[in-house]
């Protein structure tokens, strides 16, 4: 977790704008957190090696779910609790953002703007993110890894743990709307 937050950190002063870099900084940080709070919880519960490691693997794939739904809300979120545009306005590097500027090159130029401390064009850029469909794209992503971490659950049986956890993931993507 904490190579993916110096990651993170390193990413507000050089601007790094590939999906590996993102999900670098993704799988140290989020992905890693939910697959060891979902590993230990398992193996405190009594599971077996092989139950711990499909949980892990659940919370593995919902963490990089998780934040994926957490950049999209950034951008189309109005009711979230958060604040707006916060991870853009931070330099924080998202996938719709990653996604937008791989379409449309030229808002590279307002990125770094943006990086450098100009926050006058936030709003453009946000408004072009939305526009380019990232965050349509992102949105199925993060549905896709929902239900590919839920289907990690198979092998585990039926029990009430495991509707509660089930709950948890489709709870995530019924953010998006």
């Amino acid at each position: 977790m904490v190579d993916g937050e110096v990651l993170q950190l390193r990413g507000r002063s050089q601007l790094h704008l590939s999906e590996a870099h993102y999900f670098q900084i993704v799988r140290g940080k989020t992905a890693s957190l939910f697959a060891w709070s979902a590993r230990s919880g398992a193996r405190t519960a009594g599971a077996t090696s092989s139950q711990a490691d499909a949980i892990g693997q659940f919370g593995d794939k919902l963490g990089v779910a998780f934040q994926l739904v957490d950049d999209v809300l950034d951008y189309v979120g109005s009711t979230t609790g958060k604040t707006s545009l916060a991870d853009l306005r931070d330099g924080k590097l998202t996938l719709p953002l990653v996604i937008a500027v791989k379409r449309r090159p030229e808002l590279a130029v307002d990125l770094e703007k943006i990086h450098a401390g100009d926050l006058t064009r936030i709003d453009a850029v946000a408004a072009s993110v939305v526009r380019s469909g990232a965050c349509d794209e992102v949105r199925e992503r993060a549905r896709n890894l929902t239900a590919e971490a839920i289907f990690e659950l198979r092998s585990i049986g039926e029990s009430a743990s495991m509707r509660l956890l089930k709950g948890v993931a489709e709870d995530l993507v019924a953010r998006l709307g």
